[in-house]
């Protein structure tokens, strides 16, 4: 039985770095050392992302 595939963990830049620029005021783009899938899923909640992103739901439900 062959086996199942498996997901893509490097994949050619589809996109420039610019266009990951919000243009929202007083927001800046960071690069992250992540890929399509550690974006969607951090891999802890130790992980940077995780904890930058909790930090922003915060900020927003405060608001």
């Amino acid at each position: 039985m062959p086996e199942p595939p498996t997901p893509l963990r490097f994949c050619p830049t589809a996109v420039d770095a610019t266009s990951a620029e919000p243009g929202l005021p007083n927001e800046v783009a960071v690069p992250l050392d992540e890929d399509h899938i550690s974006i969607c899923k951090p891999s802890s909640r130790e992980a940077q992302l995780y904890k930058s992103l909790l930090r922003w739901l915060d900020e927003c439900v405060a608001a």
